[in-house]
């Protein structure tokens, strides 16, 4: 199973949930199974769904992936899954690549 990261500046309530999934395991192993499984299989669906898009490998299909360096990946979605893909823009305005003035945007499930 993996814990959410911790959000943006706030790393000291980490260790919090870190002594509550303890407890939990030690109480009711059953849950932290349970919730391990389901973040495995949020993970697969997401992966696929982004291969549908079009961001799957170069390998698998040359057309689809337009030629991308970095195709989608598991890991890409355990990030997504957790909290944790955050993109973060400090570029001038006119460059920037996120709508409106925002410069910094986690994606989340």
């Amino acid at each position: 199973m993996h814990l959410n990261l911790p959000m943006h500046k706030k790393e000291s309530r980490q260790v919090y949930r870190k002594i509550l999934w303890l407890v939990i395991g030690l109480l009711a192993p059953e849950l932290v199974v349970w919730n391990a499984w389901m973040q495995r299989s949020q993970t697969k669906a997401l992966t696929d769904a982004m291969r549908d898009m079009g961001f799957a490998s170069p390998r698998e299909n040359q057309e689809l992936c337009h030629n991308r360096v970095h195709p989608w990946t598991d890991v890409h979605s355990w990030y997504v899954i957790m909290g944790g893909l955050a993109f973060e823009d400090n570029a001038v305005e006119e460059l920037q690549f996120m709508p409106g003035t925002r410069q910094r945007m986690t994606l989340t499930d």
